[in-house]
């Protein structure tokens, strides 16, 4: 088992540290990896090289800011896990969030963490009070799974939505979690507000309408992925995650953590107990050759595109420099 988290990051460190910190401590008693992407932000590394890390944790400098879509191909190619999960870099992991990400994807091939948006004001996190959302760049899935269909188009906004609505086209098998797994951050230098990226902006209409008019649902034509050199750090220390906590909070996250995990895997081993899943999104792989799914132009390309990626081929990890510093 085990699992890999995927960070992309560009230009962010007023957030980067408590981002890394809450998936340590999400992955206490966990086999993981933290795989950490750099879009071409010298500021960043530099930051980075002030942290202390765990020794579970890898940087990745890459060469061109290509968005955070392309490093999220690339490294989900160096994975060290069959199962990898995607994360952003300003938002705040519960410490249930990696337990319940890897334990779903027992049974699951997508697993769609809740979250809740927070803001920041006066130095204190203020929560949204509609905890019904999920969000659409952030979850788990099998990597063979994302491999197989050649991941995200390398578009800078939009790709995860475009790669979401393809899951659906396939009927993939996909949980979406009850309770929140993570604290997403709203603020006005993220890729969602920003008025060249934001949901109102030109870009992000153009590329969800090439979306929402495509025929084809399987495979990209290529994984789109980008040069980058990773980053050996010289003091990377084994991180004692207990001094992360406060000690008037350990015992508490601590338990909440414990009860979380045996709630969880009784739902996963008990068949009666069922995680609530859409109708449409109930069958699984090996049942979609019996489904036959409409196009505008009568053609079922998808069917063939999921044969391909039933018939997985190893695929070779991006070349890169490696340096010390």
């Amino acid at each position: 088992m085990g699992i890999s988290v995927i960070v992309p990051t560009y230009d962010n460190q007023n957030y980067l540290k408590e981002c890394m910190e809450s998936i340590y401590k999400s992955g206490i008693d966990r086999d993981y990896e933290l795989l950490i992407g750099i879009d071409q932000c010298e500021k960043t590394l530099d930051y980075i090289r002030t942290l202390q890390i765990d020794d579970k944790t890898r940087i990745f400098f890459f060469l061109k800011n290509g968005g955070p879509y392309i490093i999220k191909n690339t490294l989900a190619q160096m994975a060290k896990y069959d199962n990898i999960l995607f994360f952003d870099s300003d938002d705040v992991m519960e410490p249930q969030m990696i337990p319940v990400s890897e334990d779903g994807l027992a049974k699951f091939s997508i697993v769609r963490p809740k979250m809740r948006n927070f803001r920041m004001i006066n130095n204190k996190k203020v929560l949204d009070n509609n905890n019904r959302k999920w969000g659409e760049g952030v979850f788990s899935i099998k990597r063979d799974l994302f491999l197989g269909l050649n991941g995200f188009e390398g578009w800078r906004v939009a790709a995860d939505s475009d790669f979401l609505g393809r899951l659906i086209k396939n009927r993939a098998k996909m949980w979406s979690t009850n309770e929140p797994l993570f604290l997403r951050r709203v603020h006005e230098r993220s890729l969602t507000m920003s008025k060249d990226t934001g949901f109102k902006s030109e870009l992000r209409m153009k590329l969800a309408k090439i979306s929402k008019e495509k025929k084809y649902f399987g495979p990209l034509p290529n994984l789109v992925t980008g040069e980058y050199t990773e980053i050996f750090l010289e003091n990377v220390e084994s991180l004692n995650l207990k001094k992360l906590m406060k000690a008037n909070q350990e015992t508490g996250e601590m338990e909440n953590y414990r009860k979380t995990k045996r709630l969880v895997a009784e739902i996963l081993s008990n068949e009666n107990i069922r995680p609530k899943i859409t109708n449409s999104h109930r069958l699984d792989y090996n049942r979609i050759n019996q489904q036959q799914i409409i196009r505008k132009n009568n053609t079922n390309k998808t069917n063939e595109a999921l044969k391909k990626i039933q018939s997985f081929t190893k695929l070779v990890p991006v070349s890169g420099k490696k340096i010390i510093r």
